[in-house]
């Protein structure tokens, strides 16, 4: 997570977004990330001014909202892949 945060979050399409994945919170003990990872992870995120939501997975278990959940299901390319027709 170090790694990934000490990044340019700005410069990097989809840091941001991943930075939040990896940092929410999941309810699972096992799963989640210590506090000090969790509260790095939020002071990059408000850093970058990210989404509320965004922020708000760091503290609490929260649903997805819609946009949120496409992203993670991918309804696009990556960039730079393109579909032979």
């Amino acid at each position: 997570m170090r790694l990934l945060v000490d990044l340019n979050l700005e410069r990097i399409d989809g840091a941001a977004f991943a930075v939040a994945q990896l940092a929410r919170l999941s309810g699972d003990r096992t799963r989640d990330l210590d506090d000090d990872v969790r509260s790095l992870a939020a002071d990059a995120l408000k850093a970058v001014r990210a989404p509320d939501a965004w922020l708000r997975m760091l503290t609490e278990v929260a649903v997805l909202e819609i946009a949120d959940e496409a992203r993670v299901l991918g309804d696009t390319l990556p960039a730079g892949l393109q579909l032979a027709t």
